[in-house]
């Protein structure tokens, strides 16, 4: 997304949509990675944590929340640090040309999104976990790879294309954007990240988890203990 969004903006600087559905399009490749790889990502693992509260009620609740917290730390901590390690790696590499357009542009995006009021970071992170676990619940349906790549392609687009934020994703560009001169500070980072990782919990757990417990699962009876 970086490398071929941030390329060609100064080419489409007069049609905005069409930049925005260009971003959109390549992202979806990082989720189709994590989900056949079979690697944890925290905004999934929002939903998937929070179903067994409500599905399998027989187990402990400090069971369930130790549970939770548990993987919802690891993963995050996980994700921060390949993401770091990938945005250091960008860098160091060069991958982005200094001074050309692709530099330009992800230090741009970060200002923008350290500049969000704390509100809609929340509102646009809701929006965009809702839509990316929308991605993952379809492509779990699939039995085929290229039937799970396609079934995801779409909400992933969406999302991007609309410019909603992902906590994961910004762990990567946030970085990125500074480390090739975004004014922005680590505590900047740090204010935009903890908001839409909370939005991104709101959405995962009342819009997908709750809305799967209460129409899909809501007539499954579960296993009682012996």
């Amino acid at each position: 997304t970086t490398v071929v969004a941030g390329g060609t903006a100064p080419l489409l600087v007069e049609a905005p949509g069409l930049l925005a559905l260009l971003t959109g399009a390549v992202f979806p490749v990082g989720l189709s990675m994590v989900l056949l790889s079979g690697s944890e990502l925290l905004t999934g693992n929002f939903v998937t944590m929070a179903l067994p509260a409500w599905t399998h009620p027989s187990v402990a609740k400090r069971q369930v929340m130790f549970n939770t917290w548990r993987i919802w730390g690891i993963s995050g901590l996980g994700n921060l640090a390949g993401s770091l390690f990938v945005a250091g790696t960008v860098f160091a590499l060069s991958i982005l040309p200094p001074g050309g357009p692709a530099m330009a542009w992800i230090a741009a995006l970060t200002v923008k999104k350290c500049s969000l009021p704390l509100m809609t970071m929340v509102g646009k992170a809701a929006c965009a976990n809702w839509l990316v676990n929308i991605a993952i619940f379809q492509a779990s349906s699939a039995h085929t790879t290229a039937g799970k790549i396609a079934s995801l392609w779409l909400p992933i687009m969406t999302f991007v294309a609309l410019g909603l934020e992902h906590s994961i994703a910004n762990m990567f560009l946030l970085p990125l954007g500074m480390f090739v001169g975004a004014d922005v500070g680590v505590l900047d980072i740090a204010g935009n990240i903890v908001p839409v990782a909370i939005g991104n919990a709101l959405g995962a757990i009342v819009f997908v988890a709750g809305v799967q417990r209460y129409s899909l699962l809501r007539n499954m009876v579960y296993a009682k203990p012996v």
